[in-house]
This record gives structure tokens, sequence and C-alpha cells, in this order.
């Protein structure tokens, strides 16, 4: 089962493995322990089902040990290329845990028969994103196999506790811990950036879920994460000034966090409507829908670095379709465009409205985005849209800032 690392970035990937699951071996050893402890003075097993102590720690430790299969079979799927058919070949309860860490579903009978039918999870395990994501939400009841004297004493706490003896010969071979030396070169080490994806579409954000995730990480591997990427999957938010609040405390007590907050334009930021006529001919678009939503998600951004985000801490990244992000800049700037003409031409109106007066003629909408199109069309913002490059804010805005560039200051806040 086991087998030799590959590349650089697996090593790396194992090294932070180990050093989550250090502290967690201690625990366990001291769990069987106690565990013989009690066997010894009361010189029988203990009941079960008791509400003592003692029952509720050998239940813990039961529980540990069926982890312990789990991450076993993770380490060794991303060494050798395990597939999930064979993990579930070799063990059937640890394949059934296996597929709801991965897809948060119980496998029922009529799941089984799709599994089977789905090539997705007969090809390799994709490795680093799932098994760091498993890892760090289940690090504090996860342990993991040292020395050889800790597989002994698996095998015989395992033997009386369990009474599964197959699972003896599978590990068989050990995952050697490295010395604390390697642990503290684990600075040096490049590691591959963390992905968080949200758990349920529409109802479970990844930024909540960043943080729930980094609460479960010990400190010493936190320090080692460098780029957090939280891939968005849903559609904007309905609240952006309270969203993304929990980000900054994080960034604040972690300087070397540089979160990439990404967004498909196809699949998120038009909320499903890109999708729905993928198949058809995309003769229109329906631009009220873009530019409100695209201002939401900006409006997000800017709010953060209003909320005194550490500079440089957060970006918010448009990514997809090269032809779609430069139909989506280009709505983008013609709306920003037309309201700084409309700026330009009645700025009696705008000045009613900074006093508080009604003023039909503005669009709310199209202030955000001309506020903070020149920064993010310079580079000089935290909103980016992948692909294109900085300084083309063209002919027609660039006629707009020309003369009332510091009137506009004042106005509009650019």
């Amino acid at each position: 089962m086991t087998g030799k690392l590959r590349t650089a970035d697996d090593e790396s990937i194992h090294l932070a493995l180990m050093l989550v699951c250090k502290d967690i071996i201690t625990e366990v050893n001291e769990l069987f322990l106690k565990r013989n402890a009690v066997t010894v003075s009361t010189g029988g097993p203990e009941p079960a089902h008791t509400g003592a102590p003692e029952a509720s720690r050998y239940e813990h430790a039961s529980l540990q040990i069926r982890r312990t299969k789990a991450l076993v079979l993770l380490l060794n799927a991303s060494a050798v290329s395990f597939t999930v058919k064979q993990a579930m070949d070799l063990f059937p309860d640890t394949g059934k845990q296996l597929f709801r860490l991965l897809t948060g579903k119980r496998l029922c009978k009529r799941r089984r028969s799709c599994l089977a039918r789905r090539s997705y999870w007969y090809g390799p395990m994709s490795g680093h994103s799932e098994l760091l994501e498993i890892l760090f939400q289940n690090a504090q009841s996860m342990s993991v196999l040292g020395s050889s004297e800790d597989v002994a004493t698996y095998s015989k706490y395992h033997e009386y506790c369990m009474n599964e003896k197959h699972i003896l010969t599978t590990l068989s071979t050990p995952w050697e811990i490295p010395p604390d030396a390697q642990f503290r070169a684990m600075d040096c080490v490049a590691d591959e950036p963390l992905r968080v994806q949200p758990r349920y579409m529409r109802s479970y954000s990844p930024v909540a879920r960043f943080g729930s995730v980094m609460q479960k990480i010990s400190g010493a591997a936190r320090n080692n994460i460098r780029t957090v990427i939280l891939e968005d999957l849903y559609g904007s938010v309905a609240s952006p000034e309270c969203h993304s609040r929990g980000l900054i405390p994080l960034c604040k007590d972690h300087p070397q966090l540089r979160i990439e907050r990404r967004a498909n334009v196809q699949d998120a930021v038009l909320q499903g409507y890109y999708n729905r006529v993928r198949g058809q001919k995309r003769t229109r678009i329906v631009k009220a829908l873009l530019i409100r939503v695209m201002t939401r998600w900006i409006e997000e951004a800017m709010t953060l670095e209003l909320a005194r985000m550490p500079p440089g801490a957060f970006e918010l990244i448009f990514v997809g379709e090269l032809k779609a992000i430069a139909t989506t800049l280009k709505i983008v700037k013609e709306a920003a465009v037309w309201h700084l003409a409309f700026q330009r031409h009645f700025q009696d109106g705008i000045v009613r409205q900074a006093n508080g007066c009604p003023n039909t003629g503005i669009d709310p909408v199209a202030a955000v985005l001309a506020r903070h199109l020149p920064g993010i069309l310079r580079g000089t913002s935290c909103v980016k849209f992948a692909g294109c490059r900085p300084h083309s804010l063209g002919s027609d805005v660039n006629q707009l800032l020309g003369k009332n560039r510091n009137l506009m200051t004042v106005k509009t806040g650019l």
C-alpha cells in the first residue's frame, strides 16, 4: 500500500500532515495507557454504556482508531494514486467514511450503484486539495501511526477494543514521522495554496468555512500556510458589508496570509443565467443583471478595505473564459462611462443627491462602478480581472477624467 514520495510538492504535503498530527499521537497513547490501567485495577473489561469516564475514554479511543484508518488510507492514496474503488474493496467501512467525507452524503444502495457508473471515483484521487481539506476538518479527531512501538501498541489495543484483525496486516509498514529538525525546515518549503470550496452550494460560504478550518489547524501548521484560494461556486451574498468581516481578524493575526477570492464569471457572477444559455446562441446578455451582480461583488471587496483589512492581504479575481471576461468588463466600463458623462453634465443633480434630496436620474449601481473602475483598470485596486492588462482605461474614460479630475475626486471618491 505504501510508496515513495514522487515530487517535492508531495513531500511538503506529507510534512504538513505530519506536523498537524504529531500532537494527536501522544493523546491516543495516553488514552491507551489509561485504558490498560483501568483494566488492571478492576480485573476485567469495564461495562459499556455506564456513563463512567473510563467508558467515555474507551469510546473516544475507538473512534480514534477508526479515523486512523481513514487518514492512513488518504496518505497512501496520495503516495501511490489509490482509487476510491480500491479503497472501498480494502476497507469497506473506511471507504464509506471516505465517500462521506468527500461528498457529504451517505453511501446508500442507490448511491452505491450510481458510484459504480461514475468514472470520476474510479480514477486517481486528485490528492492534495481533498487531502488537505479533509485533514484540516478532522485534525482534532484523527491519529496516525508513528514508531514501531506505536504499531505494536495500536495492534494490541485495536485487537482488544475493535476485534478487527484485518487492519493489523494492512498497517504492517508504519508511517515514519521525521525529527523536529525537518519540522523546523517547513518554513522553507513552498507548499501549495489551500483551496477552500463551499460545502453546500448557496448555503455555506467558503469564507465562513475557511474560518472554521483555520480554528481546527494547530498553530505550527497555521503559520506555514501562505496562500488561500476561496473558490465561490454560488451567487453573490445579500449583505456584502457583513459577509467577509471574519477574514479581517485572521489576516491581522497571520500577516503571511494572502487570500484570493476567485469568482467565476459564468457560474458565480451571472448566477446560472450563463449556464442556461450555454448550449444556445448567445445573442444577448441581460446587462442589468450583470451590472447589479458585479457591483455587489466589488462593493463587498471594497468594504473589506474600509474595515481596515491589512493592505495586500485580499484580492477579488474574476476568472472564467476570456471572451466572457472581456464582455463583462466591456459592459461594466460602458455603465461607468455613462455615469461619468451623466455626472459631468448634471452636477447639480449630484449635489442634490449628496444633500439627501431624491434624484431619480442617478443610478447608484453605476455610481459604485464609476467610483472604483479607474483603480481596477489601473491595477491598483484589490479587484482584478484575469487575463486583462492594467492601464487599459480607454479613450472614453481618459477623456472624462481629463479636465474635471479634481471635481470628480470630491464628488465620487476617485
